[in-house]
């Protein structure tokens, strides 16, 4: 169209109109020559009828001409019915008029034939494809499926893969050293997982505490068995798990707080203390509850406080005679002063008796001494 548009150029600055029609009577080839404001002054198809047609200002093609110098379009013609490409270009006539120079061609054939074009090039590669996954899926997969067999045959019966060889095949070799150690890694892997869990639930069952922990939906995840008589059975969620409002209540304000949570709790049904301790790990959003009986430790505080109560009192009673004699010794008179002394002696004394009991007593509990003397069977009663 180029081509086309270059002779016409040639032709409008030698000849007249009327020389147009004889020169491309004959022509296969369509153009126009229009004004600038859009008026056709020639058309080779509608010779001496362009007063008819209408202007051509508005066509995208003219358009282009005068804001560059050329323009190009396709689309249907108003004319023919056919979709057409249009070329056009800014030239100058034979009277020095700058005018547009349009060359048209039918484009109709042409878009015809790359819609069989692109047509017969999906056809030809959907059945490249088809043959390639028919190829694959019959011969490249199944021969991929049976060594990958072998060497999981290979692994099953422990093999070293000494005599894995597949000819042609020595990237199969590089698969299985990387399998094999794989299989070593993995496997040591799962025995020292194996180690460590079997620590881990040792340590968890020899506490002396219950130990339970939560997910951030405060399910169950792990408990152990100790304690068991203050859980249900078969529930996993804290307030349906716990039997006991006391410890429900500490673990419901370190879940409202997220904060770690401590207080030693009397529960009435078992008449038993409990220290129950709730730590909230920020990292996984998880609670773990740890319940101890305190009990024991509680009845030995309160032993301790009677006994230290009791000795106060044993000691007060000598002390204060003691001293009560020994203000009445100062004014007493000779034959009552011996009387007070001996009083004296016997408090002090029975003091004396009272701090030894105290030190035994203490030994005792520490273990530090064990009497053992010899016993006879008569003295042993049933």
């Amino acid at each position: 169209m180029k081509e086309n548009v270059f002779i016409i150029s040639n032709l409008i600055r030698e000849y007249e109109k009327e020389d147009y029609q004889q020169i491309f009577e004959n022509s296969d080839m369509r153009f126009n020559i229009i004004a600038l404001d859009g008026k056709v002054i020639y058309d080779s198809r509608k010779y001496n009828e362009e007063e008819k047609l209408e202007n051509h200002a508005n066509r995208k093609e003219v358009l282009e001409v005068r804001d560059t110098g050329t323009g190009f379009d396709i689309r249907k013609s108003s004319i023919s019915d056919e979709t057409m490409a249009y070329y056009a270009v800014k030239r100058v006539n034979r009277e020095g008029e700058r005018v547009v120079v349009r060359v048209s061609k039918n484009y109709g054939d042409t878009l015809r034939m790359l819609r069989l074009i692109l047509l017969a090039e999906l056809l030809f590669f959907s059945f490249l494809n088809f043959i390639i996954h028919a190829f694959y899926k019959n011969y490249l997969k199944r021969d991929l499926y049976r060594k990958i067999e072998v060497i999981e045959d290979f692994l099953k019966e422990k093999g070293n893969g000494e005599n894995l060889y597949f000819e042609k095949d020595p990237w199969i070799l590089n698969l299985w050293d990387v399998v094999q150690k794989w299989q070593k890694q993995n496997l040591e892997n799962i025995i020292n997982l194996n180690r460590e869990k079997r620590i881990l639930h040792q340590i968890i069952t020899s506490i002396d505490s219950s130990i339970c922990l939560f997910d951030e939906k405060l399910g169950l995840i792990i408990k152990n068995s100790k304690f068991n008589y203050l859980y249900e059975k078969d529930k996993t969620n804290y307030l349906n798990l716990i039997k006991d409002l006391e410890i429900i209540d500490v673990m419901k304000k370190a879940i409202n707080e997220k904060q770690n949570q401590k207080s030693e709790v009397y529960i009435l049904r078992l008449k038993r203390y409990f220290s129950v301790n709730v730590k909230y790990l920020d990292q996984d959003q998880r609670y773990l509850l740890s319940v101890k009986d305190i009990t024991a430790t509680k009845g030995m505080i309160e032993v301790q406080k009677t006994f230290i109560s009791n000795v106060s009192h044993e000691l007060k009673t000598p002390l204060t005679n003691i001293k009560g004699y020994v203000i009445a010794l100062e004014d007493a008179p000779d034959p009552l002063k011996i009387q007070f002394i001996k009083t004296i002696k016997n408090n002090i004394d029975k003091l004396e008796n009272i701090i030894i009991d105290f030190l035994n007593i203490s030994k005792i509990e520490s273990s530090n001494i064990v009497n053992i003397e010899k016993v006879p069977v008569s003295r042993v009663k049933t």
